[in-house]
């Protein structure tokens, strides 16, 4: 019934009630509706107010639903609308990138946002232990220890699941 009354709104939703029917489509794995609700919601010209914690459950739902086509186009939506990725965010994709096969092109996007002064800040021990995993998962060994250097010689700490991985 709710999503009957959200579906009836004729003007464009602020960000409290866009972001909180995101959330609610997302948990009752309604991700048709989500797409629908996101397709009415920009001819209307409203994804203007959408911030990247959205984006980021958006991107992490998609990619467990293995819609890796969603999932991009997302990314590039946050990009032309300026939204900038949070640490949060940018893990989110890498993580959607690396479980449904791309972790080549998840390193390519990590190496793109490190080299940007700006986004550089966003990479951390998680996002970089999710490639790791990734290439272990996929018993290449080789890119898992060329990761893992990259990573030291970023400057970027080790955690106990960074290790674990390496074993």
């Amino acid at each position: 019934r709710v999503m009957g009354l959200i579906e009836d709104i004729e003007e464009s939703m602020d960000e409290v009630l866009l972001t909180s029917t995101i959330e609610a489509c997302i948990r009752i794995k309604q991700l048709d509706r989500l797409s629908e609700l996101m397709r009415r919601h920009k001819q209307k010209g409203g994804l203007r107010n959408l911030a990247a914690p959205a984006y980021g459950s958006m991107i992490k739902a998609y990619g467990q639903a293995g819609n890796m086509v969603r999932v991009h186009e997302l990314w590039l939506e946050m990009g032309e609308l300026g939204v900038n990725p949070t640490a949060i965010t940018l893990g989110c994709m890498t993580e959607a990138m690396v479980m449904n096969g791309q972790a080549d092109e998840a390193l390519e996007l990590v190496r793109t946002q490190f080299d940007s002064k700006e986004r550089r800040g966003c990479i951390n021990t998680v996002i970089y232990s999710t490639l790791l995993k990734g290439f272990a998962v996929s018993r290449r060994m080789d890119k898992v220890m060329a990761v893992y250097e990259e990573m030291r010689g970023k400057g970027i700490s080790c955690n106990t699941i960074t290790y674990n991985t390496l074993l």
